[in-house]
């Protein structure tokens, strides 16, 4: 049996489902720029997360330019990231016109580290950028408040939409605001999309505006802005997956306890410390070194088990050709690999991958 590193579950696309709500779209015209679906998902998304405003747009890439440019950060400015991300992460730095710097990760948990984030804070910082790596909520709290005014903490939130159903509440967000993927890879997929959520409402009507073009209800561009429209049938396919979406989190959850039980205590395999709860876009374990880690892959590639060397470090990429050494990131980066989790793994699944896993390793 083949286990891709991803297996997308989308609602049955039938009568009294999103094929309803498709139908009726098409038959009235109105299948994006901010149509009654996308702003009914909206309306879900803010419920559900718990925020004032949440702004729906095209991609989690779409989503971090957007809530950067809104936030007010823009030409001369610099954002602290991590590397140890997906490099969207300082693409979106870069096309909202700043500079990403990156900072260190903690070696346990494999989230951006506070200590190293002050080293490298400036009076050029205008914001610092967090990840939930693999879907876990970043503990925002380790930064908000510790610097200057001007230093607003935006999350890169991609993978984790849905945490915040399971979370410990000393993890929920405190950033200014954060922006989240509906990618089909992500537990809670649009097949496309993402949106900034925040309770800064002014921060939420120029993402809105920036979202279309930068033109303000004048009809004029007031910044340069970008099309970055969510299209109805997304909203649709959102609107249809988000009633189940805290079975699915529990259930990704479950996985990962299992696969936490099964691997405990093998050779040549560590998992990182994580809070309690996670959405699990995949399950990071760490092999003695890369050798190992690309050993563990190919072998399990040959069974038909895709596993990703996720993340490799951005600030070694030929984007960016980085001078800055991030000790911590260049020794993990080598040595992870990520797990498939599927929002209907079995348990027969994560026993055998979890078997070919220590089978690897030998």
């Amino acid at each position: 049996m083949r286990f891709p590193i991803s297996r997308p579950v989308f609602p049955t696309f039938g009568h009294h489902g999103p094929a309803d709500a498709f139908d009726a779209a098409l038959k009235s015209g109105n299948v994006t720029n901010n149509g009654p679906n996308v702003q009914g998902l909206e309306q879900v998304v803010a419920d559900y997360l718990g925020v004032e405003c949440v702004v729906c747009v095209s991609s989690g890439t779409a989503a971090l330019v957007v809530m950067l440019k809104a936030a007010g950060v823009g030409p001369g400015d610099e954002v602290i990231v991590p590397s140890f991300t997906f490099c969207a992460t300082p693409h979106a730095v870069v096309l909202a016109g700043a500079t990403p710097v990156f900072a260190d990760i903690q070696p346990d948990t494999l989230l951006l580290d506070p200590a190293d984030v002050a080293r490298r804070v400036t009076a050029r910082t205008r914001a610092i950028m967090p990840v939930d790596a693999y879907g876990v909520p970043y503990p925002d709290q380790w930064l908000v408040g510790r610097f200057s005014p001007d230093v607003q903490v935006l999350l890169d939130a991609a993978p984790s939409f849905g945490a915040n159903a399971v979370v410990a509440a000393e993890y929920l967000p405190t950033s200014r605001a954060r922006a989240y993927s509906f990618h089909a890879t992500k537990p809670f997929s649009t097949m496309e999309g993402g949106c900034i959520a925040t309770d800064d409402a002014e921060l939420a009507r120029r993402a809105r505006h920036i979202a279309h073009f930068g033109i303000w209800p004048s009809g004029l561009a007031q910044v340069v802005g970008l099309n970055a429209h969510m299209l109805e049938v997304s909203a649709i396919m959102g609107l249809a997956a988000l009633p189940v979406l805290r079975g699915v989190i529990a259930h990704r959850e479950a996985v990962a306890r299992a696969y936490a039980w099964h691997l405990r205590n093998v050779p040549g395999v560590s998992l990182p410390r994580r809070p309690r709860a996670s959405s699990w876009c995949y399950f990071p374990i760490l092999l003695e070194n890369k050798a190992a880690r690309d050993a563990v892959r190919h072998r399990l590639a040959v069974q038909g088990i895709e596993a990703r060397p996720y993340y490799v470090e951005c600030h070694t990429m030929p984007a960016y050709k980085s001078q800055t050494r991030l000790p911590v990131t260049e020794a993990v980066s080598p040595r992870v690999l990520a797990l498939p989790i599927y929002s209907n793994q079995t348990d027969e699944e994560v026993a055998a991958i979890s078997h070919a896993v220590k089978e690897a390793v030998r």
